[in-house]
C-alpha cells in the first residue's frame, strides 16, 4: 500500500493526469483503490477503502499488487529512451520495410557517431547485421563488420576507463580514502591521460570530476582546482554537442558546486536557480543535490533570503539519499547563527543518530567546531579540553590534513587552556588567507562570539 502512494506522489502532472482519465473509466476494484489514493494525495486509510467497498482484507491485499502494477504499466508507457528508435529499426525489418530501415541506420550512424554514443552504436550494427542477413548483402555486411569491430575496441577502452573512474568516484564520494595516502593524484592524472587518448568528452568529464573532488576534499591546491573547474566548463559549454542532456546537467552542477565552495566574484545563486528548472527532469536526486550546495553557499555568505529560497525547495523534495544529512547540518548550523542553542543542539542529535554521518566528516568538524566555540563562550574549560581532544583524533583519523589546515588552526586556539586576546588576532590572520567560505563564515562567528577576549 504505501508504495502505491509513493508511486503516485513521484508522478508528474502529466503523468497524474494521464491516470485521473484511466482510473475514472475503469471499476474493477485495483482502480478503485487507486482513485481513492489520488484523490486524496495519498491520504485514505486502508480501514476506510475496506468498509467502503465492503471487501475484505485478503481482498484489498491483492488488488493492492494489482493497482501497483498498473501504476508501472502506466509508468512504462511514459518512459521514453535512446534505444527506442534502434527497436523501430527492428520493427522495420520485421515488417519488410527494408529501405527504409537501411535509410534509418544511414542516420542514426552518423548521429551516434558525433555524439559518441557507442553504446548505441554496438546496437545498431546488430540491427544492420539483421538487415545484411535479410536481404542476402555480403559486401555491406563486410563494411558493417570493418566499423563494428573498430568500435567495439574503443567501446571497451571506454567500459573498463568508465569502471576505473566510478570507483574511484564512490571512495571520495564516501571519505573513504585514507588521509595519508601517498602519490593518489598520479593515480587520477594518469586516468586522465588514458580519457583524453580516448577522446570520449563524457569520459573526459567524469576525470575531471574526479580529480575537483581529490583537490577539493585533499588538498589546499586552489590554483589547480580553478583550472580543473574551468576545463569543466569549456566542456560543457564548447563540447554540448557530444554531451547527453543529464551529463551537461551534472557537469554544471559541479561546476555550481565549485562556485559554492570556494571564493570566487562569481556568485552562483543566478546560475543555479536557471539550472534547477531542468535538473528537476533528472530526479530529485540530482536536484536536491544542488539545493545543498546553495545552501551551504548562502548560510556561510550570510544571505538568509537566499538560504531560505534554497531551503524551502528541500523540503518539498522527497529525497531518501544519505545527502538529506546536508539538510540537518545546515538547519543546525543556522540555528547556531540565530543563537538558538537547544535547537541547534537537537539537530547536531539527530545528525549523529544516523549511520550514515562517517559519509561526511567535513561537515561534522564545522559541526564540531560551533560545539566548542558555544563551549568556549560559556567557559567551561574542562568540557572545553576534552571535546577538543576527541576532535583532534577525529581529524587526524578522518581527514587530510593539507586540505583542513584552517580547521586545524581553529582547533588548536580552543586547546589553548590560557587563551589571549592577541591568540585570537593570530587565528584570525591565518584563516584569513583561507578561499574556502566555511572557514570565513567561521571566522565572523569567532569575532562575533569571542569579542570579550
Amino acid at each position: 500500500m504505501q508504495l502505491i502512494i509513493d508511486i503516485i506522489q513521484s508522478l508528474s502532472n502529466t503523468e497524474l493526469a494521464d491516470l485521473k482519465k484511466e482510473v475514472a473509466v475503469k471499476n474493477s476494484l485495483p482502480y478503485q483503490i487507486l482513485q481513492e489514493y489520488v484523490h486524496t494525495n495519498g491520504k485514505a486509510l486502508e480501514k476506510e477503502i475496506i468498509t467502503k467497498f465492503n471487501t475484505s482484507k485478503t481482498t484489498f491485499n491483492k488488488s493492492c499488487t494489482q493497482s501497483k502494477e498498473i501504476l508501472i504499466d502506466l509508468l512504462a508507457k511514459q518512459i521514453r529512451t535512446d534505444f527506442d528508435i534502434i527497436i523501430l529499426v527492428r520493427r522495420f525489418l520485421y515488417t519488410g520495410l527494408y529501405s527504409t530501415a537501411e535509410k534509418l541506420i544511414t542516420d542514426l550512424e552518423k548521429e551516434y557517431e558525433q555524439k559518441q554514443q557507442w553504446q548505441l552504436l554496438e546496437l545498431l550494427y546488430i540491427e544492420s547485421y539483421r538487415l545484411c542477413h535479410i536481404t542476402g548483402n555480403a559486401k555491406k555486411l563486410e563494411s558493417f563488420s570493418v566499423k563494428r569491430n573498430s568500435n567495439s575496441v574503443r567501446l571497451q577502452s571506454y567500459i573498463t576507463l568508465s569502471g576505473s573512474i566510478l570507483r574511484e568516484l564512490i571512495c571520495l564520494e564516501g571519505f573513504k580514502l585514507k588521509p595519508s595516502v601517498n602519490n593518489y593524484f598520479s593515480t587520477l592524472v594518469q586516468l586522465g591521460k588514458q580519457t583524453e587518448k580516448l577522446n570520449h568528452y563524457t569520459l573526459n568529464l567524469n576525470s575531471l570530476t574526479l580529480q575537483n573532488l581529490y583537490l577539493s576534499r585533499f588538498t589546499n591546491q586552489t590554483k589547480e582546482l580553478a583550472i580543473v573547474n574551468q576545463q569543466i566548463e569549456n566542456l560543457y559549454k564548447h563540447k554540448s554537442q557530444y554531451l547527453q542532456f543529464n551529463t551537461k546537467l551534472i557537469a554544471i552542477n559541479t561546476h555550481i558546486n565549485y562556485l559554492s565552495q570556494l571564493v570566487t566574484p562569481t556568485n552562483p545563486n543566478i546560475l543555479a536557480k536557471k539550472t534547477l528548472v531542468e535538473l528537476n527532469t533528472l530526479g530529485v536526486f540530482v536536484a536536491s543535490n544542488l539545493c545543498y550546495a546553495l545552501c551551504e553557499y548562502n548560510l556561510y555568505t550570510m544571505q538568509f533570503k537566499d538560504l531560505n529560497f534554497w531551503l524551502s525547495k528541500l523540503e518539498n523534495y522527497k529525497d531518501e539519499s544519505k545527502f538529506t544529512l546536508f539538510y540537518n547540518c545546515i538547519k543546525a548550523i543556522k540555528h547556531f547563527v540565530n543563537d538558538q542553542w537547544q535547537e541547534f543542539k537537537k539537530e547536531v542529535a539527530v545528525f549523529y543518530s544516523k549511520s550514515d554521518n562517517q559519509n561526511f566528516p567535513d561537515m561534522e568538524v564545522v559541526l564540531r567546531l560551533l560545539e566548542l566555540l558555544l563551549i568556549k563562550k560559556q567557559k567551561d574549560l574542562e568540557l572545553l579540553e576534552y571535546k577538543a581532544e576527541a576532535l583532534r583524533l577525529f581529524m587526524t583519523r578522518n581527514l587530510s590534513k593539507e586540505r583542513y589546515t584552517y580547521e586545524w588552526a581553529i582547533l588548536n586556539y580552543f586547546k589553548k587552556k590560557n587563551a589571549k586576546s592577541q591568540d585570537v588576532f593570530d587565528l584570525i590572520n591565518v584563516i584569513d588567507k583561507s578561499a574556502y567560505y566555511n572557514i570565513l563564515f567561521l571566522k565572523q562567528l569567532i569575532l562575533q562570539h569571542l569579542k570579550e577576549f
